[in-house]
């Protein structure tokens, strides 16, 4: 099995494997959930697909359905940061600030890694569609990115001395931003 954990290849036994996926452990339990892909026979003109995809990202960050997803997220994520401290005591919880940087930077889906795959996506479909917004949108995008990468190191130095209230900041910055290009984004693909 690869794990970004790890520099090699880990072994697991099958029954190690099943343990695994019944897991019932949060915040998102696999409980053997079984997953099915269904292709279509004919796809969409590749101008709709790319539209259709930005349209349904910028609604999904934008209205998301539970208060820890999308911008909600982010603005929730802010307001909790502040009570990491108290909460997960920096020296005790060392592996956890440097784990949520992992996660917002080097190998998880969410922070800087999505934004900056978001905003080239950006702009090469600014191009096929014939879009200056869109390429403008990636750009501002991109620099999105950037303070989610700035927001991942200063998590990462909480233990050393770093200031939950500056990342506070820092994340509902980010969540304004983000929102701002998310709904001009959404403007540009209704026009």
């Amino acid at each position: 099995i690869a794990d970004t954990q790890y520099e090699k290849l880990q072994i697991a036994t099958l029954g190690e494997l099943e343990e695994a996926r019944a897991s019932k452990f949060g915040p998102f339990p696999a409980q053997n959930v079984w997953l099915e892909f269904k292709f279509p026979l004919k796809l969409s003109p590749l101008n709709k697909a790319i539209k259709r995809a930005i349209v349904r990202t910028a609604d999904s960050m934008l209205n998301p359905p539970i208060k820890n997803l999308g911008i909600k997220g982010i603005r929730h994520f802010g307001s909790e940061i502040v009570k990491w401290l108290e909460e997960y005591p920096p020296q005790e919880f060392g592996w956890g600030y440097k784990f949520t940087y992992v996660y917002l930077e080097e190998d998880g889906s969410g922070g800087g890694c999505f934004r900056y795959l978001f905003s080239r996506f950006l702009r090469e479909a600014s191009d096929l569609i014939k879009s200056d917004e869109l390429k403008s949108l990636g750009d501002k995008y991109e620099q999105v990115g950037r303070k989610w990468t700035e927001a991942a190191h200063l998590i990462k130095d909480i233990p050393n001395g770093g200031k939950v209230g500056n990342i506070q900041k820092l994340l509902f910055e980010i969540a304004d931003e983000e929102e701002e290009v998310l709904s001009a984004l959404q403007g540009v693909m209704e026009s």
